[in-house]
């Protein structure tokens, strides 16, 4: 009995005072599972945190960081590297997106932070998306919704985006 939990004691000692019928040990056996069962809801209902459910947050943490990495070894080195060759036309669609809709200012903007923020940003719009496509279970409505929260997803980050570099003033004509 040393190294047992309070519970599992009180439920061996409950069992020893039962006798070894039949009927007590099929009472023992879903006495055991409901104990069980009840345990289990209780951890579940411990992992709720917020509205939203431990797994999921580390399902997005995880892609997060997956995606992050990912991106930072080969998004952004083969754009230092086309950016270094002046090479403009090759340009990550992010930056153009940026440089054309916001009109940012790129003679003030160190390329090295820009890419570091495109990687966060975009690192995050896609974690975001998986996670809330893992909350369907119907794979047409997984598609749909994965669309549009694509579309909006990314125009809302990089409209905050376009808002962070508007305050340090590196857009253009304003």
């Amino acid at each position: 009995m040393v190294g047992e939990s309070r519970l599992i004691i009180i439920m061996n000692l409950s069992f020893e005072q039962m006798g070894n019928s039949v009927i007590d040990l099929e009472y023992k056996f879903s006495y055991k599972l409901r104990w069980y069962h009840e345990q289990f809801v209780l951890m579940d209902e411990l992992l709720f945190f917020g509205g939203f459910m431990l797994d999921e947050f580390l399902i997005f943490l995880l892609s997060f960081v997956f995606v992050f990495f990912l991106y930072r070894l080969f998004i952004v080195p083969s754009a230092k590297k086309k950016y270094k060759d002046k090479n403009k036309g090759r340009e990550p669609i992010e930056v153009i997106y940026l440089k054309n809709h916001y009109h940012l200012n790129m003679e003030k903007i160190s390329y090295k932070k820009l890419l570091m923020i495109i990687s966060i940003v975009s690192s995050f719009d896609i974690s975001l998306i998986v996670s809330i496509i893992m909350l369907f279970n119907n794979f047409i409505l997984e598609i749909l919704i994965g669309f549009f929260a694509t579309l909006i997803i990314i125009y809302i980050s990089y409209y905050f985006v376009y808002l962070f570099f508007k305050k340090k003033g590196l857009i253009c004509n304003e």
